[in-house]
C-alpha cells in the first residue's frame, strides 16, 4: 500500500474510532456558592484575636463558589478538576509593642530574687563599717532595709527605661482581606471495572466522612469540625497515584481506595502544597476501607490509615569575604567561592488513623469520627507528639411542608494534643492552650433540594496551658479564651 494511502486509512480508523467514543463523551459543569454572615463575641484578651481566628466585629461575605468540571470522553476515562474561589474573613492583625510597665509588680519580683540576698550583705557590709558598727542593731536594720530599697528600685527603674525603649519599636499594622483562588482536586480516573480503577492527579483525602464531603450543600452545619479544617488530621488534599473500586461481600457494599502521594503540607496547619520528597521514606501512602450495611435506613462503617513525613529546610549560601574595598569602606565577596548549602530544621514521621461512622434510621443520623495524629521527630529520637480528635453529629429530618425541609442539629467536638513541643517544626511554643471543645446546635432548611439556608449557634471553649515564663507566659482562664458565636448561611447547589 503507498505511503499516502496508508496515512489516509489511518486517518480514517481514528475519525472513525472517535466518532464512535464521542457518542458516551459527556462534559458537566456543577457547583454551588454560599453566603454567610458571621457574629462572634470573647474577651479582648483573647490571644485568638491578632492571630487572625476571631473577629471582634460582624462579618458578612461570599465564603465559597466551587465549580466542578466533569469530562468523561468515553466509558473508561474521566477527568475532574474542581476550582474553588474563597473570600478570606479573616483579618490579620499585627499588634504594635505597647507594654504596660507596673513598677511595684517588677520590684516584687526582683525583690523576691535577690531582695534578702543583698540585704544581708548590706548589713554585713553596715557591721563591718567603723562609721556604722556601733549603732543599736535594730538601726542597722532599718539603714540596710533602706539601702536594698534603693538599689533595687534603681534596678526597677533601669529595667522600666529598656522596656519603654522596646516599646516603641514596631507598630501595630492588618494584613487586608482578599480573594483566593484553589484547586482542591484535578485528576484523571481509569476506570476498568468495579473492583478496580486508578486515579492519577490530584485528588480529595478519602479519609472518614467530613473531608469528602464537605462542600456546603451537602453537609448540615456552618461550621465543619476543627479536625477536618483547621488542625487537618489528615490531609485535605494529596497529589499522586490512587487505586479506588467497591464490591459486595455477603450482600454488603464494600468499597476501598489505597494511594502513594507527595504527602501533606510542611506544617501543622492547612495549605494547598504538599512537601517535596527527597527520597522514597518521604514518599506519603494509606488507604481508606468502608462498609455500607443494609441494616436500618443505612449504617457505614470506615477506617482509614495515612503515614508520610514532613522536612522543613532552608537553604543558605555561605559567600566568603575575599578583600576590602578602601575607598568605599566595603568588603568584597568573589561569587564564584560561594557554597550552597541546605540545613534540615525539622524531620518528623506522620502517622494518621482514624474511624468512622453514619447512620440513618426513621430520618434520623447519628455521625461521628475518631481521628489521631502521632508526630515522630526524626532528629530526636522519634520523639512523639500526638493530636487526639473526635465529634458526634446528631440530626433528625422533618417535612412539614411540601419541598420543604427542616433538620435540626447539634454537634460537639474535642480535640486535645500533648508534648508539641517534641516537634520544633508545629511551631506552637507560642499557643498557649493545649486542646479545646465545641458545641454547636442549629437547624438546615432545605428549599427545592438545592437551597439550603442555616442557622447555628456555636460556642468553643479552649484548654488554657498556663506558663509561667517564656513567650506564652499567661495567666489566662477558660473564660478568656472561649468564644461564642452566631452564624447564617445561604448555599446554592447548581
Amino acid at each position: 500500500m503507498p505511503k499516502t494511502a496508508f496515512h489516509k486509512a489511518l486517518v480514517a480508523i481514528v475519525v472513525a474510532s472517535g466518532a464512535v467514543l464521542a457518542q458516551d463523551a459527556t462534559f458537566k459543569t456543577y457547583g454551588f456558592m454560599d453566603v454567610m454572615y458571621m457574629r462572634q463575641s470573647f474577651e479582648k484578651s483573647n490571644f485568638l484575636l491578632p492571630q487572625g481566628t476571631v473577629f471582634d466585629d460582624a462579618q458578612a461575605y461570599v465564603d465559597h463558589l466551587n465549580t466542578y468540571m466533569d469530562w468523561k470522553p468515553n466509558s473508561s476515562v474521566r477527568v475532574l478538576a474542581e476550582i474553588s474561589f474563597s473570600r478570606d474573613p479573616i483579618q490579620k492583625y499585627k499588634p504594635g509593642t505597647r507594654l504596660g510597665f507596673d513598677s511595684a509588680s517588677v520590684y516584687g519580683s526582683v525583690y523576691g530574687q535577690v531582695g534578702s540576698t543583698i540585704r544581708s550583705r548590706m548589713l554585713a557590709y553596715l557591721q563591718a563599717n567603723p562609721a556604722t558598727s556601733s549603732l543599736p542593731a535594730a538601726a542597722l536594720g532599718i539603714l540596710a532595709d533602706s539601702l536594698t530599697r534603693d538599689t533595687l528600685s534603681k534596678t526597677v527603674h533601669q529595667v522600666g527605661m529598656g522596656v519603654r525603649a522596646e516599646s516603641a519599636v514596631g507598630s501595630p499594622s492588618r494584613q487586608p482581606k482578599d480573594h483566593g483562588i484553589s484547586i482542591p482536586r484535578v485528576h484523571a480516573d481509569l476506570l476498568l471495572r468495579d473492583e478496580f480503577n486508578i486515579r492519577v492527579g490530584k485528588f480529595v483525602t478519602p479519609a472518614g466522612i467530613w473531608n469528602v464531603d464537605h462542600g456546603s450543600p451537602t453537609i448540615l452545619t456552618v461550621k465543619q469540625p476543627y479536625e477536618t479544617s483547621f488542625f487537618p488530621i489528615f490531609p485535605e488534599s494529596q497529589t499522586g497515584v490512587q487505586a479506588f473500586g467497591k464490591g459486595v461481600v455477603a450482600d454488603q457494599d464494600f468499597s476501598y481506595a489505597a494511594w502513594v502521594s507527595t504527602g501533606r503540607p510542611g506544617i501543622v496547619y492547612t495549605s494547598d502544597y504538599a512537601s517535596e520528597p527527597e527520597n522514597l521514606d518521604d514518599w506519603a501512602w494509606g488507604g481508606h476501607v468502608q462498609a455500607d450495611l443494609g441494616i436500618l435506613d443505612g449504617i457505614r462503617l470506615g477506617s482509614t490509615f495515612y503515614t508520610g513525613t514532613i522536612r522543613q529546610t532552608e537553604l543558605w549560601t555561605d559567600l566568603p569575604v575575599t578583600g576590602f574595598d578602601v575607598a568605599r569602606q566595603i568588603p568584597t565577596t568573589d561569587l564564584a567561592a560561594s557554597v550552597n548549602d541546605r540545613t534540615t530544621l525539622s524531620y518528623m514521621r506522620d502517622i494518621s488513623y482514624g474511624l468512622d461512622t453514619k447512620i440513618e434510621w426513621a430520618k434520623f443520623l447519628v455521625q461521628a469520627e475518631w481521628n489521631h495524629r502521632k508526630l515522630l521527630n526524626l532528629q530526636a529520637h522519634g520523639k512523639e507528639s500526638d493530636f487526639n480528635a473526635w465529634y458526634v453529629l446528631v440530626g433528625r429530618t422533618f417535612a412539614p411542608w411540601r419541598e420543604i425541609q427542616l433538620t435540626p442539629y447539634a454537634m460537639y467536638e474535642t480535640i486535645s494534643w500533648e508534648n508539641p513541643r517534641n516537634n520544633p517544626g508545629l511551631t506552637m511554643d507560642d499557643i498557649p492552650i493545649e486542646g479545646f471543645q465545641t458545641y454547636l446546635g442549629g437547624v438546615n432548611i432545605g428549599f427545592k433540594s438545592c437551597i439550603r439556608l442555616k442557622l447555628e449557634y456555636s460556642h468553643v471553649g479552649l484548654d488554657p496551658n498556663r506558663l509561667s515564663s517564656g513567650p506564652a507566659a499567661n495567666n489566662y482562664s477558660s473564660g478568656d479564651l472561649s468564644v461564642e458565636q452566631f452564624a447564617t448561611q445561604l448555599s446554592v447547589a447548581f
